[in-house]
């Protein structure tokens, strides 16, 4: 073979060959250009699905935050009254103290008496009806009222002797007497309506002085002690037709002073 023939040859050797690379390479150069376009594509399209989701995100955060603020906005305009209010208390103490006075309860000698005295009653010198007393000492003569009520210091017929229960019922009054010292203390003395006036007066008398005997027996200083005899004229219960009647014929004991 000829060199000119050679060389022809080898021309169109490579020829074919730079085809043939070419016709293998370009596709695969085509499918890497098609890859990253759509991976370019997808992570454009991911960029904005995220940027939608931190868009949505901040919506939602600006309306939590809204409702937020007009809660704010309605809890002012609710306070602002209360707030006026407190500064005005504030500037004028002085009135406010005075309207805490007012309210105050009302003092004793404002209120209703708990109890009251019969006007029957004798009160001589500085001895006072129960009801101008204190409230505290009304009510100790309610106490006492009461137990006497239950226990009554009571006698037959024309006596002035104590049995085994009113003694009882005098040392109970003598333990009140000791417990409240100031307090001074009439001893009243009844009877019920048999018998003359003037002698009911004697017998009620001395029944009131044989119970503050007895008293003074128990340690009570007799200065704290009253004696008076009321005869028939401050019954408790209706007398009977004859006159009798032995819850009548008793012993009272009356606070006069504190």
């Amino acid at each position: 073979m000829g060199t000119e023939k050679k060389v022809i040859f080898l021309v169109l050797l490579l020829i074919v060959v730079i085809i043939s690379c070419v016709n293998i390479h370009t596709p695969l150069l085509l499918a890497k250009h098609t890859n990253g376009v759509e991976t370019t594509e997808e992570i454009t399209i991911n960029k904005e699905e995220k940027s939608q989701e931190v868009a949505s995100t901040e919506e939602v955060i600006v309306s939590q935050e809204e409702p937020s603020t007009a809660t704010q906005e309605v809890q002012v305009e609710v306070n602002e009254p209360e707030n006026k209010e407190v500064q005005v208390t504030q500037d004028n103490p002085e009135d406010t103290t005075e309207k805490v006075i007012n309210e105050k309860e009302p003092t004793e000698d404002q209120m209703e008496p708990l109890i009251k005295t019969d006007p029957r009653y004798i009160r001589e010198n500085d001895e006072k009806p129960i009801e101008q007393l204190s409230i505290v000492t009304q009510q100790i003569q309610i106490d006492i009222n009461n137990f006497i009520k239950d226990n009554p210091i009571v006698f037959k017929r024309a006596s002035y002797s104590l049995n085994e229960n009113s003694m009882k019922s005098i040392q109970m009054i003598a333990d009140i007497l000791k417990l409240n010292p100031n307090i001074k203390m009439e001893v009243a003395g009844h009877t019920d309506a048999a018998g003359k006036e003037k002698d009911n007066k004697e017998i009620s008398y001395e029944r009131a002085r044989r119970v503050k005997n007895a008293l003074v027996d128990l340690g009570i200083d007799e200065g704290r002690l009253i004696v008076r005899g009321y005869g028939e004229e401050i019954p408790l219960v209706k007398n009977s037709p004859n006159g009798y009647s032995m819850i009548n014929r008793r012993v009272e004991f009356n606070i006069v002073e504190e």
